[in-house]
């Protein structure tokens, strides 16, 4: 059996980030913020200047308007964007700002160039969405195959370039005011630096041998490591590869963690992804 040497590293479970959520209500707590019972209503139907439009959140997911004691409320952020305004949240000081490309002054407004029609609402760029858990598990078993491949072809050539463009497209980067989404350029740093380790660590002979065992893996050959439990926050999934003729020192781990998009919110996406 052959053994591929490698650095003991530690996994460290990362939270989701939570943002604001407010309604119009009377009384609220010190921080500003007090639970209502509202409703979602996805009957509601939208023209700008006079074309469809269906407001949508950062990452591409449909958004509903919420119905409260009567009144409609819309996703500022989707709105603004749709009628050409930029829409920009400050979390430290609880700030929305809303540019409309008006001048300001003394009061009064004079409007610049007027869009002639909607701006598109940016969709997800392949940023893997959080669904049951039977349908997740099936596709990150897949993802786990695809990552591991690349993990091999890194070794191979001792470029990351291929594995660092997946990461960018099937998980969502660092948010702007969340201190602990960690970002795409923290993961693509730990896989650069665990290939060079192995690398560093093998002779060229076992490298060469231990890259095509990572390519040659199998959807029925990569195992369920764990599955967390879902919470309001986040949901965690691994698998587990051990390459036939090699000990079991030399197994492959992969890590996939969704977080919730918003406080509360029944959208989760991909923002960690890693090989262990």
């Amino acid at each position: 059996m052959k053994m591929v040497k490698m650095k003991k590293s530690i996994f460290i479970a990362t939270m989701v980030s939570v943002s604001l959520m407010s309604g119009a209500v009377a009384v609220v707590a010190s921080n500003g913020m007090e639970k209502i019972s509202a409703f979602l209503n996805h009957k509601v139907q939208f023209k700008v200047d006079g074309n469809e439009w269906t407001p949508k959140s950062d990452n591409g997911s449909k958004l509903a308007p919420v119905v409260y004691k009567g009144t409609t409320y819309l996703p500022a952020r989707a709105v603004g964007e749709a009628v050409g305004a930029e829409v920009k949240w400050n979390g430290t000081t609880q700030t929305i700002t809303i540019n409309t490309g008006k001048g300001s002054t003394g009061g009064t407004s004079t409007p610049t160039e007027k869009p002639t029609k909607p701006v598109e609402v940016p969709q997800a760029n392949g940023i893997i969405k959080l669904g049951n858990k039977e349908e997740t598990t099936k596709k990150m078993r897949e993802q786990a195959v695809t990552l591991i491949k690349l993990y091999g072809e890194a070794l191979e050539t001792g470029s990351t370039k291929k594995y660092d463009d997946y990461i960018t497209k099937i998980t969502a980067d660092k948010y702007p005011d969340s201190p602990i989404r960690n970002g795409h350029q923290h993961y693509k740093d730990m896989f650069k630096k665990k290939v060079d380790e192995v690398i560093a660590a093998n002779s060229k002979e076992k490298i060469a041998d231990y890259a095509k065992a990572m390519k040659a893996v199998t959807l029925d050959q990569v195992e369920v490591f764990t599955i967390g439990d879902k919470s309001e926050y986040s949901q965690t999934f691994s698998f587990k590869y051990f390459p036939k003729g090699w000990t079991a020192f030399s197994s492959t781990y992969v890590y996939f963690e969704f977080g919730a998009t918003k406080y509360k919110s029944s959208d989760f996406e991909l923002f960690a992804a890693y090989i262990n």
